[in-house]
């Protein structure tokens, strides 16, 4: 798995997927897609988890819509600002939306 950035994602162009992960700067956290349940399940959760227990999240982001397979993409739209996660089925899981023109999100950090 490789390491995207060391711990920020930045809008226009960076996009988090299944294969990558952000890592904290401290090293003890992780955003990551994830696999839960059981082995035949493909469905992924984007999820912060310890580094040191990575198959175990401490915070879910999409767990009512988990993604169908191993695709999902997390990054934000360079025109709105949006942080969303996309995948092969053309869903989309909005994760921030402002309704302000003016405020758009241009980064997301993992903090600790």
């Amino acid at each position: 798995m490789e390491m995207l950035m060391a711990d920020t994602l930045y809008q226009g162009g960076e996009a988090l997927r299944f294969s990558s992960r952000l890592v904290s700067k401290n090293k003890l956290f992780t955003l990551e897609f994830v696999r839960l349940g059981s082995a035949e399940s493909n469905a992924s959760y984007l999820g912060i988890c310890y580094q040191n227990d990575r198959g175990h999240p401490i915070w879910i982001a999409n767990r009512d819509k988990p993604v169908a397979d191993n695709s999902g993409v997390l990054e934000i739209d360079g025109d709105s600002g949006t942080m969303k996660v996309t995948y092969s089925a053309g869903d989309l899981v909005d994760f921030y939306s402002s309704q302000s023109p003016t405020s758009k999100l241009t980064a997301t950090h993992i903090l600790a």
